[in-house]
């Protein structure tokens, strides 16, 4: 085949498996991860209010160190009005283009053999790297420098080298650990006698980027580290096991790294070409790093996205010898494993499952398991699941975002474990539970992104925010103040150990009252499409909860609310009680059900009204049981999905009424 048609397919494989993998429930391509959020809202303060900050008015502070991409989403915000495109749309073609481009970048190192395309191939075949391209986030930019950097290392570049490492600085602060390993392959490595290496002055721009912008930091912020930088030297306890256990999990569904074992054999019997001896070095540099800073927290792997190209060259220059040894076995073993570890990398962007007599899904759920069991403090799944789960999740927490943004009063404040869509969309003051965005108080160093430990939740609770995200589940499951203590203490609490902690989170959550909120994406028009049910907790102390009114005369019950708050759905229940000691409540029909609890009207959806009342309820009491009459009746409002005993049952105060 054609070297230049084989890339073309390369590149077609790999864009159809990004539209393939990421895609919502509706088969479109599906938004930004929640996390790419941040970078949107940080371009958009800094080209409307003129900073770099998560919340205008906010001390210095590095809601994320990816400064590169911060100044690109600033750029979508301008462009994206021009181009009738929004930045999120920008931001993920802008990802899938240098996905492309490192496809083509790994491509031109053996550019005059078909051999080398073999790691165009590793790429366009690997779920986490086609996941990454649609994310929304810089990861697969910063591959394409670094792919680029190695390109022009291996061709002995001094300038270019030195130029995209400076860059790959700019774009994240830990790019560091490749501008020391490149100074390691320098220094060590071996290289072709034909052509000089890159000089050392490679390393003077990178030298002088990293120091300036220490600098800035250390002016502006008052702190000398990067926050990714802390997971390294303030590791939590289990983060490396964490680590090394998602880094075997990878290996095993995506299979292709597995092939390193043919750089290995090479390299340890002096026939390994130089460049891939250089790219196994950086790509386990890399893989060993991620591994000890706990794997990220980011879905499909993405953590270990930026050692991919440096793994592809490894894995192809190794089989490259195979295939060119004069052993048949040797090369028929060479192709079987790469047809299957490409193999076994698409299936793993299938959702996992069985296929035919191959058992699959055990092994996935298998390697899933422990994986998981080594995470600190997180139950998200692995592989293709965990990229479902973060669509899901970021699909949910645009939509509270709309809520948000329309209907809360101005200059609410809202804390969320979840700050990136949000912020984001709601734009209002969004606080970060867990001090990435925003400090957690005063003075305060960015918690890190890929591992951002835990924080004082009781604390964050009583500082009183107007509202709080709770989770992202949808709203169709029981809530109560004591399930969603124990959730937020296993995920998020720093002091989970101490006595009576679970207490007093139940308690400060108790402060909230819970809402149930429907809501979805607003068109041009303001109808809501794709709308789910949500929960929000508010605070009790803004008194906003709608108040009843009723009127009895004699059996004609007539039942308003008033109502002049955000809008939330609530169930009407009608309780009676006889004199003789009979209870019921009465059903939508009007009868009255004696034998299990009821709602006269279920799901109503309250919107804000001013001083005008909503009628809920307008009929007459059922008889009484015989020889008998009703003495009193009591009407509430009750959340549709709270526990009945619990704190967050009613959504407002009972009336009662006697007769």
């Amino acid at each position: 085949m054609n070297r230049s048609i084989a890339l073309f397919v390369a590149l077609v494989l790999l864009l159809a498996h990004v539209l393939t993998i990421h895609t919502d429930a509706r088969g479109l391509v599906a938004a930004s991860w929640d996390q790419a959020h941040v970078a949107f809202r940080l371009g958009r303060n800094l080209v409307h209010e003129g900073q770099l900050a998560w919340t205008p008015g906010m001390e210095a502070f590095e809601s994320t160190p990816n400064t590169l991409w911060v100044l690109l989403c600033a750029a979508f915000e301008y462009a994206a009005p021009l181009v009738r495109s929004s930045v999120n749309g920008l931001a993920q073609a802008t990802g899938i283009v240098c996905a492309l481009a490192t496809v083509v970048a790994v491509s031109r190192l053996r550019p005059h053999r078909s051999a080398g395309l073999m790691a165009p191939l590793v790429l366009a075949a690997s779920g986490s790297f086609a996941a990454a391209a649609a994310s929304g986030l810089d990861t697969t930019l910063y591959a394409l420098l670094l792919a680029c950097a190695f390109l022009a290392l291996e061709r002995g570049r001094t300038g270019w080298t030195g130029l995209l490492l400076s860059v790959a600085l700019v774009a994240r602060p830990d790019a560091l650990v490749f501008v020391l390993g490149f100074a390691a392959v320098r220094a060590f490595g071996r290289h072709p006698a034909e052509r000089a290496p890159a000089g050392w002055g490679a390393f003077v721009a990178p030298a002088a980027t990293c120091v300036a912008i220490a600098l800035v930091r250390v002016w502006t912020t008052g702190h000398l580290l990067p926050s990714s930088y802390l997971p390294w030297f303030a590791p939590d306890a289990g983060q490396h096991a964490a680590g090394f256990a998602l880094l075997r999990a990878w290996a095993l569904s995506a299979v292709v790294p597995l092939l390193l074992a043919w750089p290995a054999l090479w390299l340890l019997r002096g026939r390994l070409s130089h460049s891939g001896a250089h790219a196994a070095f950086l790509a386990c540099l890399w893989l060993a790093a991620e591994a000890l800073r706990g794997g990220g927290v980011l879905p499909f792997y993405a953590a270990f996205v930026p050692a991919l190209p440096f793994l592809a060259v490894a894995v192809q220059e190794g089989l490259v010898v195979s295939f060119d040894s004069p052993s048949k076995s040797v090369r028929r073993a060479a192709l079987a494993a790469l047809a299957l570890a490409l193999g076994g990398s698409v299936l793993a962007s299938k959702t996992p499952g069985d296929i035919g007599p191959l058992k699959l899904a055990r092994y996935y759920e298998a390697l899933s398991a422990d994986a998981l069991a080594a995470q600190h403090g997180s139950g998200a799944p692995l592989g293709r699941l965990g990229l479902h789960e973060e669509i899901g999740r970021t699909i949910r927490l645009r939509k509270l975002g709309h809520y948000l943004r329309y209907e809360p009063a101005e200059g609410s404040s809202v804390l969320s474990p979840w700050p990136g869509a949000v912020g984001y969309i709601s734009r209002r003051r969004v606080h970060d539970l867990l001090g990435r965005t925003d400090p957690l108080s005063s003075g305060d160093a960015p918690r890190p992104w890929p591992h951002p430990g835990r924080a004082d939740t009781v604390a964050a609770l009583r500082a009183g925010y107007d509202y709080v995200v709770p989770g992202v589940q949808l709203g169709g499951a029981l809530l109560s103040p004591a399930q969603l203590a124990s959730e937020w203490l296993a995920a998020f609490d720093s002091r989970a150990g101490e006595p009576g902690r679970l207490e007093a989170l139940r308690a400060a959550f108790e402060d909230y009252e819970l809402l149930i909120v429907r809501y979805g994406v607003p068109d041009r028009a303001m109808n809501l499409v794709e709308v789910e049910t949500l929960h929000l907790l508010r605070k009790r102390s803004l008194a906003r909860r709608p108040e009843l009114r009723a009127v009895l005369a004699g059996e004609h019950l007539e039942v308003d609310v008033l109502h002049n708050a955000e809008s939330q759905l609530v169930d009407l229940q009608i309780e009676l009680a006889s004199a003789g000691g009979v209870a019921a409540t009465l059903r939508p029909t009007g009868e009255a059900e004696t034998g299990r609890r009821v709602c006269a009207r279920t799901r109503v959806l309250l919107y804000s009204s001013g001083q005008r009342q909503i009628r809920l309820w307008d009929g007459d009491l059922p008889p009484a049981p015989a020889g008998d009459r009703w003495a009193s009746v009591r009407i509430r409002l009750r959340n549709p999905f709270a526990d009945e005993a619990g704190a967050w049952a009613d959504s407002c105060t009972p009336l009662e009424l006697a007769r």
